[in-house]
This record gives C-alpha cells, structure tokens and sequence, in this order.
C-alpha cells in the first residue's frame, strides 16, 4: 500500500495514480481488493425483474432482506 505522499502539482499526482509496469504483487493486491467472488454472492441474491413499490423506503427495505437472505 502507498502512504501518504505530498505532491507539488495536480499533474504529479494525477500521473502517481497509474502503474505503467505492473508486477505480480500489484496484481493480486487488485484482485485481493476487487474479488469477483464478491460480486458473483451479490448479484445472485437479487431477484430478477421489474418490482413496483408505494415507497423508496419498501425498496430499500425489500433489497436488504434480498442481500441478507442467505
């Protein structure tokens, strides 16, 4: 991980944020970070369709039991 890094322009920070050669560590920081496994558990678990609701708050509340429904 980087620490904390001080910059004395946008243009050197902006440029910091990108890996021209990446290694084997970067990679599997990226992919430890960004695991699809993850993702794959929460799409299943959302039901497919369209769903038609009086309130925001019947939604959310309906998506939460979706999510923690397991």
């Amino acid at each position: 991980m980087k620490g904390i890094r001080k910059y004395k322009t946008f243009e050197d920070a902006q440029f910091d944020q990108f890996v021209f050669k990446p290694d084997k560590n970067y990679f599997e920081m990226i992919f430890s970070m960004h695991s699809m496994n993850l993702f794959e558990k929460i799409f299943k678990k959302i039901k497919s369709g369209i769903y038609k609701y009086k309130t925001f708050e019947d939604a959310q509340k309906d998506e939460m039991e979706w999510l923690l429904k397991d």
